[in-house]
């Protein structure tokens, strides 16, 4: 379904990484000897320069397929790849965004998990909300793993590292000013 209406100015950029994983998952031991070639050629598709380059790769990721894979689940999913070329495309119309959606996946696996664990379809959407804003300001302004928060001492979450400051050492007290300023800096 095509969500454009709701968000007129965005644009819905595929996840490349999906279309490798179901590459992936579709692997048997029929194709094994294919396998690692067949990787390697379409994350080749994945580091394309230009529209008219990953265009090109694709083409011969298809004509390859065709000539060297026999008859599998995983040659479908390099033909469906193939077919969704016009949506690997658009990753060009715009180069700030992310062609995979690891990111997005990590965050959205934490709200899956919050949803399910806390029954929260259960009550009114009003409840609902609250519950997840509640859950996206305690992600936001908790403090990160330590492997991240050595990378950047002094941003120890992810509102800080996305403002580039913190108003204080505890992190409780970033997440009450924060929220006091409603969005205002100072």
């Amino acid at each position: 379904m095509d969500f454009g209406f709701l968000f007129p100015k965005t644009k819905i950029v595929e996840c490349f990484l999906h279309a490798v994983i179901k590459i992936r998952d579709r692997a048997t031991k029929k194709v094994k000897q294919h396998y690692s070639c067949l990787i390697d050629k379409v994350w080749n598709v994945y580091r394309s320069d230009s529209k008219r380059q990953m265009s090109q790769r694709i083409r011969r990721l298809k004509d390859w397929a065709n000539s060297q894979l026999p008859n599998c689940a995983m040659k479908d999913n390099v033909l469906k790849l193939h077919k969704k070329r016009k949506k690997w495309l658009a990753h060009f119309d715009a180069p700030e965004a992310h062609r995979t959606s690891a990111h997005l996946d990590r965050v959205m696996k934490i709200m899956e998990r919050h949803a399910i664990n806390s029954q929260m379809f259960h009550a009114d959407i009003e409840r609902t909300s609250m519950n997840f804003r509640a859950l996206a300001l305690l992600y936001n302004f908790g403090p990160s793993c330590p492997k991240v928060t050595k990378e950047y001492p002094e941003l120890v979450n992810p509102a800080a590292r996305l403002n580039g400051f913190v108003y204080s050492s505890s992190w409780l007290e970033n997440l009450l000013i924060a929220a006091s300023l409603n969005g205002n800096k100072h």
